[in-house]
């Protein structure tokens, strides 16, 4: 396989990670309405607040929304910190990212640790020092912050 197809095939996984996290959005205008249910606890929203953003940024899935659905899913954007969906989708991007390192050889799993241990902005500089080639780069570049911690964890451990 020539390099070319590597960056083409990383960018794809990349992308569709990143994508796998927007479906169930895009799938949710379609689908019939739930019967309302009263609780009395507090429920974690469906979408993280990552997501939410993310859903409100991209314009075929924000004109599909109402404004009382858009107003539902700013309040959400508006949160700080991931629900366990969004954490979840940052450890398969994680996962995936760090198979990709380890699969490069112990060399690039080496560097990778010492970036790892300076942290986010240490690992972002790393892959940025890396061949343009590399898929590595382009995955590790394209993981959101959170994701990237993710990252570090599967790295250092």
């Amino acid at each position: 396989m020539n390099r070319t197809k590597k960056i083409a095939a990383a960018a794809a996984m990349t992308t569709a990670i990143m994508m796998g996290a927007a479906a169930p959005a895009a799938t949710a205008a379609d689908a019939p309405a739930a019967p309302a249910t009263v609780t009395t606890t507090e429920q974690e929203p469906l979408l993280g607040s990552a997501l939410a953003r993310q859903v409100l940024a991209t314009p075929e899935l924000a004109n599909q929304l109402n404004a009382e659905e858009r107003a539902g899913m700013q309040a959400i954007a508006d949160q700080d910190g991931h629900t366990r969906e969004t954490r979840s989708v940052g450890g398969n991007a994680a996962k995936a990212a760090w198979e990709l390192i380890k699969k490069a050889g112990p060399g690039v799993v080496n560097a990778a640790k010492k970036a790892a241990a300076k942290g986010a902005s240490g690992l972002k500089d790393w892959a940025k020092g890396l061949s343009w080639k590399s898929p590595i780069r382009w995955t590790v570049g394209q993981l959101p912050a959170w994701a990237l911690e993710e990252l570090i964890k599967y790295i250092l451990s």
